[in-house]
């Protein structure tokens, strides 16, 4: 038997140049709203290091629900407690590619390969080459050189994700075979599919519908803390904070709840800038339902629409 013909091997940076150029093509895949700097990727989350059993207590069933792309599982876990549609938003186009690889894998592979899949080493050339033929073009054009390149997976996925236990502990969908049974049952099922869309938290207005349910996970953290490399996200100003308070006004219907922090440790400071720079009415999610699986170091701030100040 001859051999196959093997692409040649790229160094880390090679691989990472090459990733950027294809991402950068066909951008045109994602409606886009630019920054004026813009970037086309930044390491992205393989696994939410949220744990997500919280979701079990923002009624989602039945709702249109929109949260931001991130490693995925805030989406799945959406669509799994029964949200009517979900949407999803980020400024970092490898999330959106990163989300076709996650979902295509839940669908064709088994949960004990799913986890094997998603912890350390990531992506497993074996169970890769199980999911690869589903995957969009691009998507199979990046992730093909990331598994081929391993090093490169340590410049395109944060550290922050690579605990082995992230898998199944932060993922309701993932508790047992039943629940990922049924995370797949609701894939394959969904009425309209899950729409990503590449747009700051501060557009969320002009791109989106108004939804019943909005999850920013703890970007506002970032902006809160002028941490974001690109000062359009950074709430340094009246005018950016007024244009996240309309964004955030525009997406979220009456009567709609937006979790709006994720707080790993309680941080009390980014609760107050919350309520004395942005004027916002937040209070702590009643856990109820969740009790026994979140953290009881973690916080979670949530608003209704009625919680915003009115604007001029």
């Amino acid at each position: 038997m001859e051999n196959e013909k093997q692409a040649p091997r790229l160094d880390v940076k090679s691989a990472v140049s090459k990733i950027n150029n294809l991402i950068f093509y066909n951008t045109g895949n994602f409606l886009s709203v630019k920054s004026n700097t813009d970037t086309n990727f930044y390491p992205f989350y393989a696994v939410t290091n949220e744990n997500l059993g919280y979701f079990a207590d923002l009624n989602i069933a039945g709702k249109d629900a929109l949260t931001v792309t991130g490693s995925g599982d805030h989406a799945l876990n959406l669509a799994f407690f029964g949200a009517k549609s979900v949407e999803t938003f980020d400024i970092n186009h490898l999330t959106f590619l990163a989300f076709d690889l996650k979902k295509n894998a839940i669908l064709h592979l088994s949960r004990k390969e799913f986890i094997e899949f998603y912890s350390a080493p990531l992506f497993r050339k074996d169970l890769y080459n199980k999911v690869a033929p589903f995957l969009k073009p691009q998507t199979r054009a990046v992730f093909d050189v990331i598994v081929s390149t391993r090093g490169a997976i340590r410049e395109c996925v944060s550290e922050a994700s690579f605990c082995s236990e992230y898998v199944v502990r932060n993922n309701p969908y993932m508790a047992s075979n039943e629940t990922y049974k049924e995370m797949q049952t609701r894939l394959k099922n969904l009425k309209s599919p899950i729409i990503s869309r590449r747009c700051p938290v501060n557009k969320l207005g002009d791109m989106f519908a108004p939804k019943d349910v909005v999850v920013l996970s703890n970007i506002l953290h970032y902006c809160l803390n002028n941490s974001y490399d690109s000062a359009d996200y950074n709430f340094n100003s009246r005018e950016k904070n007024v244009g996240f308070l309309k964004s955030m006004s525009g997406v979220l219907k009456t009567g709609g709840l937006v979790s709006l922090l994720y707080m790993f440790h309680g941080n009390s400071n980014d609760e107050r800038k919350l309520k004395e720079i942005l004027k916002i009415n937040v209070r702590p999610l009643e856990v109820t339902n969740s009790r026994e699986k979140m953290p009881k170091t973690c916080k979670v701030l949530v608003a209704s629409k009625e919680d915003f100040p009115e604007l001029e």
